[in-house]
């Protein structure tokens, strides 16, 4: 079952070491950003989610099908290691020489192909990584996979920072992604060897292609996530070129943090959902009509302190990055709706619903990248992330219609009167309050809603006690 007990426990794992990996990177770029002409910050930019679009489209779903299959068939579960292992590293050496292929035909003198190639090696080393994550969240390893992750970040950021203290090139910098990489793969590799399972390859070729196969729904959906989260800056790289990019970035740097609190309690509580499921789908429907109902609550408070802050946080930039502190506003309202999509999009998974939620993902990303077209052009940087924002809301629509349908077979809408309610009340007290102090308006806005929130019942102890597992 996954109770709120097993959940924060699994979560606080992740969330402690993985926020912590995020706020170092986003120490680090708001140093680059600082060191650097917003021209050159872009150019870094460009090159990180470059590798990240790769990272999640080359995994091809892997990673989120494994750890379904692993969950529900442990007692293979070195077999399925060694299935995993093998299909993440051929697919990523296979998209490797494609992509090389493919940039030399089309333009051999593209000026960014040094970042670009540094970025391939990134991508083909972190297929390991991503088979051995697939194993910890079927084991609920999490302390160890954030660890992990943690390592290699912190790796990553210290020559970063040293490398641009030193007057040194973006490329260098890539290069220690390269071998922060390496190390966290290494060492992932080894545990899970000698801690959870070894890798058997003791399989035939029609047995993987038949496992590639099964993987294409999770593929699509995992392409078209990062496509949808990061075509922002491939489209302001297009219209406006890498000083756009940079400045988007920053905003989009600040704004991570509330991405990966959504992604993060989706992995800590994907195993015991597809464990419930199997066991007691009415309790399971029950457990997760309550997590729904305290995502609605925790996202509207989180959009609106946000809102106030934003100007504040980022004054303390160089000249040039001022358009960054709209872009946070912007992107700070699709927080409530992501929040609710990482449960919706745990439900389709686990009730083996996977192509639906490829579906909707992929409507989402064409939605995202039409708006951007339609609006970059009259709007600047700040209509792409007005393009994200909306596109979030439709994507959480989708996700709401499928599932009320097929998992609840209730509409959800009750459970957001209530926290509308409360937000209104936190606007108006952080409004008035701004006058003096926008960090005081934060606070007082935070002590309305939740005075609202108790009052009208939002929040009950029955409740808390059920998700607790008491």
């Amino acid at each position: 079952m996954s109770s709120f007990r097993t959940v924060f426990r699994d979560s606080g794992y992740l969330l402690g070491f993985r926020m912590l990996s995020r706020i170092l990177s986003m120490v680090f770029m708001l140093f680059a950003a600082a060191r650097l002409t917003p021209a050159t910050f872009g150019a870094l930019s460009f090159a990180l989610v470059t590798v990240e679009l790769l990272c999640a489209i080359g995994d091809l779903g892997i990673t989120r099908y494994g750890s379904r299959e692993l969950v529900r068939r442990w007692d293979e579960r070195s077999l399925l290691a060694g299935r995993i292992v093998a299909l993440e590293v051929s697919t990523s050496a296979a998209f490797v020489v494609a992509g090389l292929a493919l940039l030399l035909l089309l333009e051999p003198g593209y000026p960014k192909f040094p970042l670009v190639l540094v970025g391939l090696l990134v991508f083909l080393v972190y297929s390991l990584v991503n088979a051995t994550e697939a194993v910890f969240i079927a084991a609920r390893r999490f302390f160890f996979s954030a660890l992990f992750t943690f390592s290699g970040r912190l790796v990553y950021v210290a020559v970063g920072v040293t490398v641009l203290a030193a007057g040194g090139s973006v490329v260098l910098v890539m290069w220690g992604f390269v071998a922060a990489v390496v190390l966290e793969a290494t060492a992932r590799m080894v545990f899970v060897a000698l801690s959870i399972t070894p890798f058997s390859f003791g399989f035939d070729p029609r047995s993987l292609w038949r496992m590639l196969l099964r993987t294409i729904p999770f593929a699509a959906a995992g392409a078209a996530s990062i496509l949808f989260l990061r075509a922002n800056v491939l489209i302001l790289e297009l219209l406006g070129g890498d000083a756009d990019v940079g400045v988007f970035n920053v905003a989009f740097t600040l704004y991570t943090p509330f991405l990966w609190s959504a992604m993060v309690f989706g992995v800590a509580s994907f195993t015991g959902l597809t464990e419930s499921l199997a066991r007691d789908p009415e309790q399971a429907r029950s457990t997760w009509w309550q997590w729904y109902r305290l995502m609605a609550i925790a996202g509207i408070p989180l959009a609106l302190a946000v809102t106030f802050l934003a100007g504040p946080v980022l004054s303390y930039l160089p000249a040039g990055y001022e358009e960054s502190a709209r872009v946070l506003q912007l992107l700070a309202w699709s927080v409530p709706p992501l929040l609710l999509a990482s449960i919706d999009y745990n439900i389709l998974h686990a009730s083996d619903r996977e192509r639906s939620a490829a579906l909707i993902l992929g409507i989402a990303a064409a939605a995202n990248a039409a708006l951007n077209f339609l609006l970059v052009p009259r709007f600047g940087i700040a209509g792409s992330a007005a393009a994200l924002t909306g596109a979030t809301f439709l994507r959480e629509a989708l996700f709401y219609r499928d599932v009320r349908r097929h998992f609840f077979r209730r509409h959800m809408a009750v459970l957001f009167y209530r926290p509308l309610l409360a937000g209104g009340a936190m606007a108006a007290v952080a409004a008035a309050v701004n006058l003096v102090n926008p960090w005081l308006a934060v606070a007082a806005g935070f002590a309305a809603y939740g005075v609202v929130i108790v009052g009208t019942g939002a929040v009950r102890l029955a409740e808390i006690r059920s998700l607790a597992g008491r």
